[in-house]
């Protein structure tokens, strides 16, 4: 007898924009440990396989302030405007469940960029709050590219709770 792994319960996921910021907003419930779910976080190198929009992640090192510098490059595509975007980000978790990242001044495709984790177990699964808030400086198409873009992130942070699920439980 087999059973179904049980799908990742979303309980909030908004995404807001204003004058070209967008905040986002992810509360969710995996049924997976809380350990596994930092490690998966945690490293760039893992991040191609929670969303498929990220084709590449180089760990460029350390900085003096213990802080990983990163370079992530996205591509895809909103209606029939595709793009390859770079963002540099420096990286720091720490053990009680905390993930930051934050954009580099001048150096990619976001004006600004800032994303918090707060991963902790709650029953037999794993509680993972995200908020983020972001300013592309990549071309959005006027219109209805705003709102295109918002029904993309709501749809990614969809895929990457299913994804991140799936690989804390090999």
């Amino acid at each position: 007898m087999t059973t179904a792994a049980r799908a990742a319960d979303i309980r909030t996921l908004k995404v807001e924009e204003q004058q070209g910021l967008y905040t986002v907003t992810l509360d969710a419930v995996l049924d997976a440990p809380r350990e596994s779910i930092l490690t998966a976080i945690a490293n760039p190198g893992r991040w191609p396989q929670l969303s498929h929009i990220i084709t590449n992640t180089e760990d460029l090192g350390m900085l003096t302030d213990g802080r990983r510098k990163v370079r992530v490059t996205f591509e895809d595509c909103i209606l029939i405007f595709c793009q390859t975007v770079h963002k540099s980000e420096t990286l720091q978790s720490s053990a009680n469940g905390h993930i930051d990242t934050l954009t580099i001044p001048g150096q990619g495709d976001f004006g600004y960029a800032h994303e918090h984790w707060q991963v902790s177990a709650e029953g037999s699964g794993t509680r993972v709050q995200y908020q983020a808030v972001m300013l592309p400086s990549f071309y959005i198409p006027p219109l209805l590219g705003a709102y295109i873009l918002k029904v993309k992130i709501r749809s990614l942070l969809r895929h990457v709770t299913t994804n991140l699920e799936a690989a804390a439980n090999p």
